[in-house]
């Protein structure tokens, strides 16, 4: 029996020549994982010695076909078929999802900017805060509520973008990939022994932080030595603690608050 090379998609199989067109469509689908209904609708095609090509639609066309002793058939999608379809319905859904990715990177991008109107509020409510100090909570509040909602839009994005990488199969790295950015899982930073911080001590469970809103403050507290109700966490005391204006009290452990203090200023000062 003599055998005959079947391609499809750059794939080729060299099977024994089958009897029928039935029993070649039927090897066609288990040899490329075809449905019966997808395998019939392919096209056949071959090459003579003169290299003119001819369709195998018919039983009578694949008789033609083994008397001539052809050694190859070329399997092709029909664009009326299923496969076909499939194909084109997926390949709009990849562009799709493709260019809503560069749209939403390019937005990124745009947000990452300074922006103007943004950083001319954010400096006209410092200077108020310098100038008031203490009395300027609202105005603290303030920049930090508009850095919030950008941040909150940012992470709304990159969530996108990562669902995006991951629906075309994308890797999930902080690299260039033409004009794509992917964002990088980040790695958890190694912790110095001498500086982990005992949380069942550090977590003042009654005060908020005045900076930031930290509900409770963690780690260590600043309180005001002049203000009744003021506090800061450690990050917000380092950002803001010289514009307030007073000293603090730096409060390691919970069980070290003071019940009371007393705080007397130079006249200057007050």
């Amino acid at each position: 029996m003599s055998k005959i090379s079947l391609s499809f998609y750059g794939e080729e199989v060299y099977i024994n020549s089958p009897s029928t067109l039935l029993d070649l469509q039927e090897q066609i689908s288990s040899l490329f994982l075809l449905s019966k209904e997808d395998s019939q609708e392919l096209i056949l095609t071959y090459n003579d010695n003169n290299e003119k090509t001819f369709q195998i639609k018919t039983e009578e066309d694949y008789k033609i076909f083994l008397d001539k002793k052809r050694p190859k058939i070329i399997l092709d999608v029909s664009q009326s078929s299923r496969i076909y379809k499939q194909e084109l319905k997926e390949q709009e859904e990849t562009d799709k999802n493709q260019k809503k990715l560069n749209q939403l990177i390019k937005l990124e991008d745009e947000m990452e900017k300074p922006n103007k109107y943004e950083q001319e509020k954010i400096n006209e409510l410092n200077g108020l805060i310098r100038k008031y100090g203490c009395g300027a909570q609202a105005l603290i509040k303030n920049i930090h509520s508009m850095h919030n909602v950008k941040n909150n839009k940012q992470q709304k994005i990159r969530e996108e973008i990562c669902q995006l990488q991951k629906k075309l199969g994308l890797p999930e790295k902080y690299e260039k990939v033409g004009s794509m950015r992917l964002k990088a899982k980040p790695k958890p930073k190694k912790v110095d022994e001498e500086k982990k911080v005992d949380n069942k001590n550090n977590v003042h469970g009654d005060y908020i932080c005045d900076g930031c809103d930290a509900d409770p403050i963690v780690g260590i507290r600043y309180k005001c030595a002049v203000c009744e109700d003021f506090d800061y966490c450690e990050k917000c005391e380092k950002e803001l603690g010289s514009k307030h204006g007073h000293p603090f009290l730096k409060i390691r452990n919970v069980n070290d608050a003071p019940i009371y203090f007393n705080c007397t200023l130079k006249k200057e000062d007050k």
